[in-house]
């Protein structure tokens, strides 16, 4: 996306050489001006990041948040050829491997984001962090990292009883630095058609990883109304209960995980879910009112009766933390249950008998994060 972002503006450029010849004398000396403006906040920004790792030890460096932050937002506005003179004076300093990898991660150096991110697909990480990196990752860099995840995702591991408590499973881990890499809280909040059509807001995350993430259609391969479909069944689910049980009025379905974040199969994902009591009352919990068996039949009949042949799935649903069984403990921090879906899968759809909400989650928040979602608007009634 990057790349093609770039030769597009490479072409633009020759196009407008080619047709307006050449500039004005008063252009070019205002375009000289500029030129040197920014080639003196670059020098400033290499400037900052050479004085913070000539005067902080290693150590002490690796472990403090506030100067790793200021070293990666001075490093992320400097050349690719400033970015290895950095990487160089990281490389000679005195220190532990681990603290090295972590400011060689703050200097954007990409030998060692491969490295983290090799790491990551193959045995997973006791933490995923880097959190202000990722969302300050020079395109070209974004691009290889992205490019490192395409080629590990389908078979990382989500883990089992081994991992627990002690790592992120791998494809957890892939799937947080997929989510710091594209920041679908921005996609969906800047974009053009947010307030006039959310569900197009919506698609334009999923087409992220339907164009460019997986385009070669194994994951991903939906668009925003086929997930709101799905929604929607639910919801007429909580109607047809409404009927019955008044009480049902007061109970969300959050509808979660890696469906509605554009990175599932259709044919073999679950479709994960939670279910939230909005009267706190232990006693009236989601969970022990909507039983499995009953939600996954009638959301199989419904999807047998409205989907046409060609999209049929076999939707399997489970109650309650299907997500949380899949990571480790360190991976769910947060005392609730939404955090431990938006840890990794930021977007989330949350359906009450008479409205469906679009919910994402800054995944750039201190975790554990906070239970509001940093973006919520109703799709539809």
């Amino acid at each position: 996306m990057a790349r093609l972002a770039r030769k597009v503006s490479k072409s633009l450029s020759s196009l407008l050489v080619l047709t307006l010849g050449l500039a004005s004398l008063s252009a070019c000396k205002s375009r000289s001006l500029n030129e040197t403006d920014l080639r003196s906040k670059n020098g400033e920004n290499l400037q900052t990041a050479r004085s913070i790792l000539m005067t902080t030890p290693l150590e002490r460096l690796a472990e403090n948040q506030e100067l790793l932050t200021k070293l990666a937002n001075a490093s992320s506005k400097v050349t690719s050829k400033e970015r290895e003179e950095l990487s160089k004076k990281v490389e000679s300093l005195i220190g532990s491997q681990q603290s090295k990898q972590r400011v060689l991660r703050a200097v954007f150096d990409s030998n060692e984001w491969k490295r983290y991110v090799s790491t990551c697909a193959k045995d997973g990480l006791e933490r995923v962090d880097s959190f202000t990196d990722l969302s300050l990752l020079p395109d070209d860099l974004r691009d290889n990292i992205i490019d490192t995840v395409k080629e590990t995702y389908a078979n990382a591991s989500k883990g089992d009883g081994s991992w627990k408590t002690k790592i992120v499973a791998p494809k957890r881990c892939l799937d947080a630095i997929l989510s710091y890499a594209v920041n679908p809280l921005k996609i969906i909040s800047t974009n053009d058609k947010v307030k006039s059509d959310l569900s197009a807001a919506y698609d334009s995350y999923l087409s992220v990883f339907r164009n460019y993430i997986f385009p070669d259609g194994s994951r991903g391969n939906y668009t925003a109304k086929q997930v709101l479909d799905v929604a929607k069944i639910f919801q007429q689910f909580l109607k047809d209960e409404k009927t019955k049980r008044p009480i049902v009025s007061q109970y969300t379905i959050y509808m979660g995980g890696s469906y509605v974040n554009g990175r599932a199969k259709l044919e073999s994902s679950d479709v994960d879910i939670i279910t939230i009591d909005l009267s706190k009352n232990p006693v009236l919990a989601a969970h022990q009112m909507f039983s499995p068996l009953t939600l996954t039949d009638a959301v199989r009949k419904r999807v047998k009766q409205d989907y046409p042949d060609t999209q049929k799935v076999d939707l399997k649903v489970q109650m309650d933390n299907l997500f949380f069984q899949m990571s480790s403990g360190p991976a769910a921090e947060g005392p609730d249950i939404q955090s431990k879906f938006s840890r990794f899968m930021p977007v989330m759809i949350a359906i009450r008998a008479d409205e469906i909400r679009l919910e994402v989650y800054n995944v750039f928040e201190e975790r554990p994060p906070s239970t509001k979602a940093a973006f919520s608007e109703r799709v539809s009634n």
